[in-house]
């Protein structure tokens, strides 16, 4: 928790498999209750998130992207 805490923002990269992760799960839910921009890295479309990001603002980019989406998404936080 304490990572999370200091982090600027929750970074989740969504595998095939991730939606069935309960550490996964934990992370966002905690992310939410700090107050934590997330950004989302789906490696492909059709991959499902777990279910605590369903409704979870969050900047979606894909892998190549991923560097401009985190950039973006702290640059908010700063001007906020």
């Amino acid at each position: 928790m304490a990572r999370l805490k200091d982090a600027r923002a929750l970074i989740v990269i969504v595998g095939e498999t991730t939606y069935r992760s309960e550490w996964v799960e934990h992370e966002a839910r905690l992310a939410r209750e700090l107050h934590k921009p997330v950004v989302i890295v789906k490696l492909a479309p059709g991959f499902v998130l777990p279910e605590a990001l369903y409704d979870v603002q969050a900047v979606w980019t894909d892998p190549s992207r991923c560097e401009d989406a985190v950039a973006t998404i702290l640059a908010q936080q700063k001007g906020s």
